[in-house]
């Protein structure tokens, strides 16, 4: 946990507009604490998912807040990297039930994503329609085929089984994704063995920087539409 203190800019055009003039910001990795804290009176604001939103349904003080953003899993394509093989990548995209992530696991409010861009975010220049609706896969979920597919992009590489690191930060809500994720991908693809890092942010994006990863657990949020 750290603690920054943001002040208003003298300098903002419409100062004279902003009322707050100073944020006490602490970083709470894990939910359970930051709703504790929240109750103690340390905190006006707590983000919350998982079991500990899952508990918190009928308070009066829970709120949905859209964001506009996507939690994806970026993919080392590196050359010579095992995930460089498009078959792989397309049997890992249909072996996650994102339906079950959203409501089983994150279980706050959050909702599954089979794209980059997210709803409301741009529009295609062309037709006008959402991004989410122009570029929607035709499947999103389908086992039987990631299987075909896997077992595909291994003869490809000439392997009859798989090592994969899964990269991640160490909040809460990642702990639990990761592992879903892990679940999911082991249990659908024979021969695959998938290892997770939880790590501090700047370690974990270290690791990626430098290519030491296969799978990483990242987060895009729109800073306008």
């Amino acid at each position: 946990m750290d603690c920054r203190q943001e002040s208003i800019n003298p300098y903002y055009y419409a100062k004279s507009a902003v009322k707050l003039q100073k944020l006490n910001h602490q970083v709470v990795k894990d939910s359970n604490t930051a709703h504790q804290l929240f109750q103690q009176g340390s905190l006006d604001d707590a983000v919350v998912s998982g079991t500990t939103a899952q508990g918190l349904q009928n308070n009066k003080n829970l709120y949905y807040l859209y964001r506009s953003g996507n939690n994806f899993v970026n993919l080392n394509t590196a050359k010579g990297a095992v995930l460089a093989n498009k078959q792989l990548r397309q049997a890992l995209y249909l072996a996650v039930n994102r339906t079950q992530l959203s409501k089983k696991v994150l279980e706050d409010g959050s909702k599954p994503s089979y794209t980059f861009s997210a709803p409301n975010a741009a529009k295609d220049p062309a037709s006008g329609k959402d991004f989410t609706t122009a570029a929607q896969p035709k499947e999103t979920y389908n086992v039987a085929k990631a299987k075909k597919l896997w077992q595909a992009g291994l003869k490809q590489l000439g392997k009859s089984k798989l090592d994969l690191t899964l990269v991640a930060s160490d909040t809460t809500t990642d702990k639990n994704v990761s592992e879903f994720l892990q679940s999911q991908l082991e249990s659908k693809l024979p021969g695959l063995k998938v290892t997770v890092k939880n790590l501090p942010s700047k370690s974990a994006y270290n690791l990626v920087a430098n290519d030491k990863y296969d799978l990483y657990l990242s987060l895009r949020l729109n800073d306008y539409a």
